[in-house]
């Protein structure tokens, strides 16, 4: 009895490092298979190329708002200085109304307090 105990214990022990090794065999195996898929997959670039393609549309969503503040900016200059031509022509058209009105009043011999003698310029009042 003794015989076979020590011969299923010897089998048992075999059957154990035979599947210790087919065990071992399957773990070299799935971290070759691994390292292919990381290889093949590399998340660093990946992360880098969507952090890329998010700048790139980052990028242009502000050069397009920039460049409609710009064009905003644009026309208020336009509009300023159509305001100040506006101005400038008011303005000298006050002035030659002024002019006018300088010229009008020269004219004028009699004034509101002094009356003045027509012939000799002596007041009478």
């Amino acid at each position: 009895m003794q015989a076979y105990e020590n011969k299923m214990q010897s089998k048992i022990e075999e059957s154990q490092d035979e599947i210790w090794a087919r065990i071992e065999e399957k773990l070299v195996s799935y971290d070759q298979r691994m390292i292919t898929i990381r290889n093949e997959f590399d998340i660093v670039a990946v992360n880098r190329f969507i952090a890329q393609k998010a700048n790139k549309d980052s990028v242009q969503s502000n050069f397009q708002n920039h460049e409609f503040k710009i064009s905003t900016l644009d026309k208020n200059i336009v509009a300023i200085a159509q305001d100040f031509e506006t101005f400038q022509t008011a303005i000298n058209k006050m002035h030659s109304v002024v002019i006018e009105l300088q010229e009008v009043n020269k004219d004028v011999i009699v004034g509101k307090r002094n009356l003045n003698c027509l012939s000799c310029g002596i007041k009478d009042g």
